[in-house]
């Protein structure tokens, strides 16, 4: 399946009718589309007006009904592989998509408020609060669940998601990791080298993070690049 933005701000999608190729029963409702974001086999468009329309497999979020009445001043959107979810201008958050893969965030409704920026996972999201605080809901292998590292998440500054694992940088720059511990979910083996850090990176299996040295620190999955420390490269005369 693929959609595309045209300079118009219409929408062009084609492939499978299952997954979203098909978008002819919401034609008239994409105009003047912002950005378009995908779920593996459905899609969601970002209006001029903030509002959102979604189509593709209802369960993967191409049904948005369940929440389209709150899907209004929405400022930005991050999909994971099942579901979307949203911001809103206000800083309010909304999901949807399959509920048991983060598409139902109302059990963490009351700290979906003050939200600047989504990460996600296969099958979780988690939210960074201004307060620096991080909400998280979904599958709890994917990271949805957060709660054995609640009290470590303060103050903290970059939120990244790979496959299955988040990473948190806090402002004194140590790193605080939930989720599949074979992915990232289990920074301990590399605690002494994660110190000072300025900035994390994912991919799909493994996190690298680089601190102020210039030293590049890795953990994760091997096949990902995981469990190595780089020193920073001489500096060229």
């Amino acid at each position: 399946m693929v959609a595309e933005l045209p300079r118009s701000g219409a929408v062009v999608a084609w492939g499978s009718r299952f997954s979203g190729g098909d978008c002819e029963h919401v034609r008239e409702q994409l105009t003047q589309v912002k950005t378009i974001h995908a779920s593996h086999l459905a899609f969601a468009a970002l209006k001029e007006d903030g509002s959102v329309v979604a189509w593709g497999h209802g369960r993967f979020g191409g049904d948005s009904a369940a929440v389209q009445d709150q899907l209004q001043n929405v400022a930005s959107i991050k999909a994971c592989h099942s579901a979307f979810a949203a911001i809103r201008h206000d800083g309010s958050g909304v999901a949807w998509g399959d509920l048991r893969y983060a598409g139902d965030c109302s059990a963490v409704q009351d700290q979906m408020v003050d939200l600047k920026g989504l990460q996600s996972t296969r099958g979780a999201f988690a939210g960074l609060r201004d307060v620096g605080s991080v909400v998280t809901w979904g599958n709890p292998s994917c990271g949805g669940d957060s709660s054995s590292v609640r009290a470590l998440l303060t103050d903290v500054r970059q939120l990244q998601g790979n496959q299955f694992a988040f990473a948190a940088l806090r402002g004194d720059g140590s790193v605080v990791t939930w989720g599949d511990v074979s992915f990232g979910g289990d920074c301990s083996s590399q605690e002494e080298q994660l110190r000072d850090v300025r900035e994390i990176q994912a991919n799909d299996l493994a996190f690298a993070a680089i601190r102020a040295d210039g030293c590049i620190v890795t953990w994760g999955h091997p096949n990902g690049g995981g469990g190595h420390v780089f020193p920073r490269p001489p500096t060229l005369a």
